[in-house]
């Protein structure tokens, strides 16, 4: 939304199904994602995503769901 008065902007709430995918590496996911960040968009999950990424984790994913959380968790505090 490149252009929109960022008063006139909606949140972009991440869908659980969305960041599963973007974790398990399937690009065009992660290509649109990173392409809403460059575009200046505010994306949010939300305990829901969290805990249904948590409920459905593979056992190889553990290290990178926490950093990816522990990303959020710091950009939470500013």
């Amino acid at each position: 939304m490149a252009g929109v008065p960022e008063r006139d902007r909606f949140a972009e709430i991440l869908d659980s199904d969305v960041l599963i995918w973007g974790l398990r590496g399937r690009e065009d996911v992660v290509e649109k994602i990173k392409a809403f960040l460059r575009d200046g968009e505010k994306l949010y999950i939300t305990p829901v995503n969290v805990a249904e990424i948590w409920a459905g984790l593979r056992k190889n994913e553990e290290r990178k769901v926490k950093m990816i959380f522990s990303l959020r968790d710091r950009f939470a505090e500013r």
